[in-house]
Order: C-alpha cells, then sequence, then structure tokens
C-alpha cells in the first residue's frame, strides 16, 4: 500500500518524502478501518423464490449464467444498506453457490470487498492528510521577468 501512496503522491504533485508515507501509514489503526468496513456491509442469503429487482426468480434461474445445479442460490450483497451485488456462483468461476459452500464464498467475497474498500478508505485519509503539501509547478513572477529580460538581450544581439 505504501508503494500506491508514494505513486497517488506523485500523480498529485505533493511533497511527501517515502519515509513521511511510511511512518504515517505505520500509523494508521488497520484493523480498526477494516471492522469499521466491516460493518458497513451485510449478505443475504436469495431464497430462490423471491423476485430480484422485479425479475421473477425463474427468470433468473432460466437465464445463461445461472447455474443448472438444482441446489444453486444465490446471494445479497448490500454495502451502507444499498444492495451492490447479487452473486449466483462461486468467485473462482462458475460454480454454484449451495447452502454447502454458501458462508465460504460469502466470507471470501465480503474480504474482497473489505480490501478494495479499506484501500479506498487510506488513500482518501493519506489525500486529506497531505493536501497542504501540494507542490507550487508555477513560475514565479521574478523567473518570468529574467526570461523576459534574457530573451530581450537575445533579440539585441541578433541571437533569436
Amino acid at each position: 500500500m505504501v508503494n500506491i501512496l508514494q505513486q497517488l503522491a506523485i500523480d498529485k504533485n505533493l511533497a511527501v518524502s517515502t519515509q513521511e508515507i511510511t511512518d504515517w501509514y505505520n500509523s494508521l489503526n488497520l484493523m480498526d478501518i477494516e471492522n469499521t468496513i466491516r460493518q458497513w456491509i451485510r449478505v443475504e442469503l436469495w431464497d430462490g423464490v423471491s423476485p430480484v429487482n422485479g425479475v421473477p426468480a425463474e427468470t433468473i434461474k432460466n437465464s445463461d449464467g445461472f447455474p443448472k445445479d438444482p441446489n444453486a442460490k444465490g446471494y445479497f450483497v448490500y454495502i451502507d444498506n444499498n444492495l451492490v451485488y447479487f452473486q449466483y456462483h462461486t468467485l473462482s468461476g462458475m460454480n454454484a453457490i449451495t447452502d454447502a459452500n454458501f458462508a465460504e464464498e460469502c466470507n471470501k467475497h465480503v474480504n474482497q470487498i473489505v480490501e478494495q474498500l479499506k484501500q479506498q478508505q487510506i488513500t482518501q485519509m493519506f489525500l486529506s492528510a497531505f493536501a497542504d503539501r501540494t507542490q507550487a509547478n508555477t513560475v514565479s513572477q521574478q523567473q518570468l521577468d529574467m526570461m523576459t529580460a534574457l530573451a530581450d538581450i537575445a533579440t539585441k544581439l541578433g541571437v533569436i
């Protein structure tokens, strides 16, 4: 993650050293961040009967992507009480979600989401922490005056 933050500092033109980034990152309580994010996420098993967003269950089960396993299930993932995913196959392939693998697949999926959201959260925290460290990419008035004077001299000498 420190490498990502280093690149972000470069991209955002922030005057912050690698050591400062490392120290800042090491000061974070990653477990607290992760636990907070986990509280935002809720998973519910689809009963296989209820419609999903108005689409009848039979239409979903008969769609091309839905596993043909008669025991196939699906689950919903909510983030901040907003439905974000309807998952009906394993993350590692097109295998069916069943009662037997439901808990394991949900845990994998939630862990993946938590990791993504944790990186986003840390990135936002980093940008907030170092927002006032933007390097100026502008030429000062004194530098402009000097370049103008040099151009005038070069013109008088016939160099340009």
